[in-house]
């Protein structure tokens, strides 16, 4: 009986093996499955992370160009400004110097126009002569005055007066001459001095 006990243990535990063996493989074959169904997860999971990745270098890369084409379309537009401001400003400056010029002469013309009305009445005609050719000399430099008239008949009067020398009489007829051109309302009284010099 022992024997028959012997093999019905051995048996049934060879059964027990088949079977736990059985259970192992079929462990062993859903453990590779699963093990399979990982590593595609880990490969959609990787595709999509370098999707995601590409996309960021994407918008970074379109980040980045606009951000150039704006800083280059803004220096662009900041240098054309900053050239018509610097070109206005420049014109600006020219024209108060040129106005500042004009008012400068504009004294010196009055200036020595009354000293000239001064000597005239006080019969000093050399004086009066003398302060008048610096009147001429410096109305051939500006562009209008409204002392013209009074200095060319002051001027005439006067001359008579006068001897005038070599030298003077050249830079008044200079003078007279750039003042015909500017003041051509004024040719008939500065061709009657110029003719009676």
């Amino acid at each position: 009986m022992t024997k028959i006990g012997l093999i019905l243990l051995l048996g049934f535990s060879q059964v027990q093996v088949t079977q736990d063996s059985l259970g192992l493989q079929d462990l062993l074959q859903e453990q590779q499955i699963e093990n399979q169904l990982l590593e595609r997860e880990v490969e959609l999971l990787e595709e999509h992370v370098k999707e995601i990745r590409n996309t960021v270098y994407w918008a970074l890369g379109g980040v980045f160009t606009l951000a150039l084409l704006f800083v280059g379309v803004n220096w662009f537009s900041m240098n054309k400004l900053y050239e018509k401001d610097k070109e206005r400003l420049e014109n600006d400056i020219y024209d108060h110097i040129e106005n500042t010029i004009f008012d400068i002469y504009d004294h010196q013309i009055n200036t020595y126009y009354s000293i000239a009305i001064n000597s005239y009445r006080v019969k000093d005609y050399s004086n009066a002569f003398y302060n008048l050719t610096y009147c001429i000399l410096l109305l051939g430099e500006v562009e209008e005055s409204n002392q013209v008239s009074g200095i060319l008949e002051l001027l005439f009067k006067v001359k008579e007066e006068v001897k005038i020398n070599s030298e003077t009489k050249d830079s008044l007829l200079s003078g007279l001459g750039k003042m015909r051109k500017k003041f051509s309302s004024h040719s008939a009284q500065i061709k009657q001095i110029v003719d009676a010099l």
